[in-house]
């Protein structure tokens, strides 16, 4: 049975990525509590504390805080850089060198629409999600060499307590008639993808 790296448990996507794969798969899953992307020493004792080989990594953790640009400050701006792209990077040569088993490898990570869209006071979000396909593209070109796959996932409006609280009803009514489909995606529709 394969070994799952699961980052950002916690979330919608994330829970719903962990009880997908649980059943079929050895998963080491990590929420912000076990992990806090924000938290340098956090990072450091996670990176030091993994003995565990896996075969696939998945990056799900992220923070959507809505503020207008004019507001943002260094501070929060960085908070959220650190959290979605940044520590995760910064996790990743050790996990490479020390738990990723190169014979059928990947990393998955867990991006937005955003990633090629702007939206009103999502700047520090927007940015940290282009930033992210930016490194999959990246690392995907570094990694192959390795013989590990480097893939991301950009869902949609997905129907999760982030989607919840940054989006009103009237927001969502006018997103439902745009999709096809008529309704917002479920969490398990893109755990199904990992």
């Amino acid at each position: 049975m394969e070994n799952i790296l699961l980052i950002g448990a916690n979330g919608g996507i994330g829970s719903s990525i962990k009880k997908t794969l649980s059943s079929s798969y050895n998963l080491d899953s990590f929420g912000s509590e076990q992990l806090d992307l924000s938290n340098d020493n956090s990072v450091k004792n996670f990176i030091l504390r993994k003995k565990q080989k896996y075969n696939h990594v998945i990056f799900s953790a992220g923070i959507n805080n809505l503020i207008p640009y004019e507001k943002i400050s260094k501070k929060s701006l960085i908070h959220t850089l650190e959290v979605n792209i940044i520590n995760f990077l910064l996790l990743l040569p050790p996990l490479i060198k020390y738990n990723l088993d190169r014979s059928n490898s990947s990393i998955i990570l867990i991006s937005s629409l955003y990633s090629f869209f702007g939206r009103k006071n999502r700047l520090p979000y927007v940015i940290s999600k282009h930033a992210l396909n930016g490194a999959c593209k990246t690392l995907a070109i570094e990694l192959g060499k390795k013989n590990i796959r480097v893939n991301s996932i950009s869902p949609g409006f997905i129907k999760t307590k982030l989607t919840e609280k940054n989006l009103s009803n009237k927001e969502v009514i006018n997103i439902r008639k745009k999709i096809p489909l008529g309704d917002l995606g479920k969490p398990e529709d893109i755990a199904n993808l990992t």
